[in-house]
């Protein structure tokens, strides 16, 4: 298996097929613009979006994505409790975390509900 930061991505047999992602972000714009990023990676394909937690578990259960690529804070239903359920109920689908969040509490909290990854929503800019 390849691992990618202790993440088991995609079998070494399998390096080319192509990683489903559900992305969950109640900004459009950063909905938008995260998918514009990961679009041209070759092997990586958006198959849908979700501007809340309740929104992210239905397009789980039907759309059935590799990664779901979630915020922690939202409206409605946030990413904590969603990732709760989605681990819960799809065994099978990764988890990743973006935040804008610096608070430890923030970042702690992916690991405490076993998700081994969590990435910053914030734009380095160069100088």
């Amino acid at each position: 298996m390849k691992k990618i930061e202790n993440y088991t991505v995609v079998p070494e047999s399998n390096q080319h097929q192509e990683i489903k992602i559900l992305l969950v972000d109640d900004q459009s714009f950063a909905r938008r613009f995260i998918s514009k990023q990961i679009e041209t990676v070759n092997h990586l394909r958006i198959i849908g979006m979700a501007g809340n937690g309740q929104e992210a578990i239905a397009m789980v259960e039907s759309l059935q994505p590799d990664v779901v690529l979630i915020d922690l804070e939202m409206p409605e239903m946030d990413g904590v409790t969603a990732i709760e359920i989605i681990v819960e109920r799809f065994p099978g689908c990764k988890v990743l975390v973006l935040s804008s969040h610096e608070d430890e509490q923030y970042v702690q909290m992916p690991y405490l509900l076993g998700r081994q990854a969590i990435y910053s929503k914030e734009v380095q800019h160069k100088s």
